[in-house]
């Protein structure tokens, strides 16, 4: 599979998910990885420093999600977890314009203007 960027100019993005949770999802999408619906998280009210961490709640297809950088791809983890995951890459889905939020090297992902296009491998 080809990086969005050769298509459309858009960042690629990775995120990371724990083994069990891929196979849950991968499950859920009828074994298509193209078609997977990540748990995003969905903010109430503006997004901050405080509430990325605490006022959120997790809805699958909506909100945001945790994503490294071309860069800093292999740095990519599920959560705070120790043990290594399953990395998918995220590209935009041609239709939205929500942007990202850079937070240094890290970003929130909006699953509104980007998809799973792939895993890395």
């Amino acid at each position: 599979m080809k990086a969005i960027r050769e298509y459309n100019e858009v960042e690629t993005f990775y995120h990371a998910v724990s083994p069990f949770c891929y196979e849950q999802l991968l499950a859920k999408a009828n074994g298509k990885v193209e078609d997977i619906a990540l748990y995003g998280r969905v903010f109430n009210g503006e997004i901050s420093r405080e509430t990325i961490e605490q006022d959120f709640e997790e809805v699958q297809g909506k909100g945001f999600v945790f994503a490294m950088d071309y860069r800093n791809r292999e740095d990519a983890t599920p959560g705070t977890s120790g043990f290594a995951g399953i990395v998918l890459i995220l590209g935009w889905n041609g239709q939205s314009y929500d942007e990202s939020v850079d937070l240094n090297g890290e970003y929130l992902v909006p699953l509104s203007a980007y998809t799973v296009i792939g895993v890395m491998e």
